[in-house]
């Protein structure tokens, strides 16, 4: 038989090998800890581009197609950070005009009760080209409204106030497409890891929470200006005054009732038209080509919780 020839190691000599492979195995860990931030550098800026590369939604957005600031923004009409990014976006577009442009998406949050229920009213005063005059009174007078037992009675009031077509708004809100409209919205914000109210893109920089996008946010949009030529300057935006404690419904066939009553719309604000789903967090068909998963109304896939930010 062969002999087997045995390697005979000096202590030195285990003691080298040993370093070699410690200092080897630190500089995997090391390039792995690279990759993985890299990685999600990359899956950052890729969702970035995502944003710019997606169609515009025609009754959500306002402002020049063409120009150098695109403004997306993911929000919740129950959110009060919300309040103040709207107000925050609408100073921008006040002052820029057709040098930007502002399209919003709805990401209504499991922790606001009402968030699914105002964004069904938003979506069908779109459907009316009355979106933005929907989305300012809800902003407006949330304060109010969002401490409402059941605030139905408030949606159906400014509904009738922005002289809608309340036959229209009845069919509307009761149209389980109206909720996956909305669902397509929290979705493609779930596919860029949004899970704070608001997030918003501007070009290919995000921004989370009211504050940041008021003082971050106008800086990157004076920076990216200044780039062009204008030279723009810019203030802070007011935060909103805090929400007032919850009052009784002036309207007595309201009150604090919290259940569903699918009765057909009419002229009387009272009444409730919002379909079980939204109430009770039922599950909502996806809307065609998204993946289809269960989630519960205002619940982001993947996740126990979100949350609104400052």
């Amino acid at each position: 038989m062969a002999k087997i020839s045995r390697v005979q190691f000096s202590g030195g000599e285990i003691v080298r090998t040993v370093k070699r492979y410690i200092i080897t195995g630190g500089i995997i860990v090391v390039v792995l800890i690279a990759f993985v931030m890299v990685g999600k550098y990359m899956q950052g800026r890729k969702a970035a581009r995502g944003v710019q590369e997606t169609e515009l939604t025609k009754n959500k957005f306002k402002g020049n197609e063409k120009a150098p600031i695109r403004i997306v923004i993911y929000s919740d009409f129950q959110c009060p950070s919300c309040a103040h990014g709207s107000a925050v976006a609408e100073s921008i577009f006040a002052d820029l005009k057709n040098k930007v442009s502002v399209e919003y998406r709805y990401f209504p949050l499991q922790m606001h009760k009402w968030a699914w229920e105002a964004a069904a009213f938003a979506e069908c005063a779109a459907d009316q080209d009355k979106f933005w005059e929907y989305h300012d009174l809800l902003f407006k007078k949330q304060a109010e409204w969002s401490k409402e037992g059941r605030p139905t009675a408030s949606f159906l009031e400014f509904a009738m106030a922005l002289k809608l077509d309340m036959e229209k708004i009845g069919t509307c809100v009761t149209d389980e497409k109206t909720l996956q409209r909305i669902q397509k919205d929290k979705e493609s914000g779930e596919q860029l890891q949004v899970s704070s109210t608001p997030t918003v893109f501007i070009n290919d920089k995000r921004f989370v929470g009211g504050k940041q996008f008021d003082a971050d946010g106008k800086k990157y949009i004076a920076e990216e200006l200044k780039k062009t030529g204008i030279d723009w300057k810019y203030t802070s935006t007011p935060l909103p005054p805090s929400p007032i404690p919850a009052q009784i419904s002036s309207n007595p066939k309201v009150g604090h009732e919290s259940h569903p009553h699918p009765v057909p719309v009419t002229a009387q604000p009272a009444v409730n038209t919002v379909p079980a789903a939204v109430v009770e967090k039922k599950e909502v068909t996806h809307s065609p080509g998204t993946p289809r998963k269960t989630l519960g109304a205002g619940e982001t896939a993947g996740q126990t919780t979100a949350t609104s930010k400052a």
